[in-house]
């Protein structure tokens, strides 16, 4: 076989070779070859990545997230620690459970704040609204 002719087989493969590689891949749903390709770059991204992990010059132990002080500072101001000896609200009591509900609540919670004021019961102490049959509350914090 001469250059010329191989050059006219298309690069020197046979058509007949060709066609039928082009044959099976038309009997391939179009589906199942993008699922394919997809499983196969997935798992060889996955494989990198175990690979660049062990080969990495740090470890885990030595990652640290801080917390800008803006942030704490904020996050100290949004929830409020009760004080034993703080003055009692205007409507009589520390503590504030509903008419309809069995869960007492520090008044700056937030389920308190959705209490309609006709429905507000109001505590001077825990041990009062224990005894009225209210249970503290779960989200309330410093309960």
């Amino acid at each position: 076989m001469t250059i010329a002719e191989r050059e006219k087989t298309s690069k020197g493969l046979d058509t007949g070779q060709n066609e039928k590689i082009a044959g099976a891949l038309r009997r391939i749903p179009k589906d199942a070859l993008i699922i394919a390709v997809l499983v196969l770059v997935s798992t060889g991204s996955f494989g990198l990545g175990v690979v660049a992990g062990r080969e990495g010059t740090g470890s885990l132990s030595e990652i640290l997230i801080e917390r800008p002080q803006e942030q704490e500072a904020a996050a100290a101001r949004s929830t409020p620690e009760p004080k034993e000896n703080e003055p009692a609200p205007a409507s009589g009591g520390k503590y504030v459970g509903s008419k309809t509900g069995t869960k007492y609540y520090l008044p700056w919670c937030g389920t308190a704040k959705r209490i309609k004021e006709e429905n507000k019961v109001w505590f001077a102490t825990k041990e009062e609204a224990a005894a009225a049959g209210y249970e503290p509350g779960k989200n309330c914090k410093g309960l």
